[in-house]
């Protein structure tokens, strides 16, 4: 039985979240406050959001957001998972396929998640129910950081709202700009080259989206990563970056270290595409 969020017990929902997490290939475990985090920080709903019921307990859990992008109502699937103990009992399907009614219910043009690239029997699950592959997301570090020459590069904070129209289509969810407060202009002798979103975390800067407006002045990148790491004195890592970009094949020559990637997957509805 499908539960929402909203009415049940956020004691069990989250012990049920870091049961189904925690032989994940990269285990989750969270407090209730981390997990209401979560939820509120990156655009997810309680009410849309539901556990599984079975045998009186909490069996699996599935996160879920509907925003309006770039005119596209989307659904995010922010995470789904099931309980060790209630596994190959077709649970995660019966998650699955509530999202899916729920999408139809609203309206939705599309539903997006993240699968890590190795976890193929989730993979296979959403192949079969008709998703596919949008993009891979890189999740890593930068090794080699070269050291800035170019001294006329400048950052400055900028409302968000100036730049989510030229927002990549293929930035996923969680690094979309309107769930994030460090977005930054950059600039080249006081012109605008392009924009940077990252969050400071307690040992490194992690890059969210880097976007230039001249695809072909990539040369910049490095002088961007190496002004970036003397400001800050940190690693520089990489969250969920889109490696089909042109921003990424220039990053990627500075030799990364990639612990996983992720495949960005997409349903279109059909009842409205």
């Amino acid at each position: 039985m499908i539960i929402s969020i909203e009415k049940a017990n956020f004691t069990l929902v989250t012990e049920v979240w870091n049961e189904g997490f925690s032989d994940y290939i990269v285990p989750i475990n969270m407090s209730e406050d981390a997990l209401n985090y979560r939820i509120s920080s990156l655009g997810l709903s309680k009410s849309y959001s539901a556990v599984f019921e079975k045998e009186q307990q909490y069996a699996g859990i599935i996160l879920i957001g509907i925003q309006v992008i770039q005119h596209v109502k989307t659904m995010w699937i922010g995470g789904m998972s099931v309980a060790p103990d209630f596994r190959r009992q077709q649970i995660a399907k019966e998650l699955m396929n509530y999202a899916k009614e729920l999408a139809k219910k609203e309206n939705c043009d599309e539903i997006r998640l993240e699968v890590i690239a190795t976890n193929t029997k989730a993979k296979k699950l959403y192949e079969s129910l008709d998703f596919t592959e949008l993009n891979e997301l890189a999740v890593g570090e930068i090794l080699t950081i070269p050291e800035p020459t170019n001294k006329d590069l400048t950052f400055e904070k900028i409302d968000k709202k100036e730049i989510l129209d030229i927002e990549s289509n293929l930035v996923p969810w969680q690094n979309r700009l309107m769930f994030t407060n460090n977005s930054y202009n950059i600039s080249q002798d006081g012109t605008s080259i392009g924009f940077i979103t990252y969050n400071e975390i307690p040992d490194a800067i992690s890059i969210q989206q880097l976007q230039l407006k001249d695809p072909s002045t990539t040369e910049y990148i490095f002088d961007i990563i190496g002004t970036l790491q003397k400001d800050y004195n940190k690693k520089i890592k990489l969250s969920n970056f889109d490696m089909s970009s042109t921003e990424y094949q220039q990053l990627a020559s500075l030799s990364l270290q990639l612990p996983l990637t992720q495949y960005q997957m997409v349903l279109r509805m059909k009842n409205n595409k």
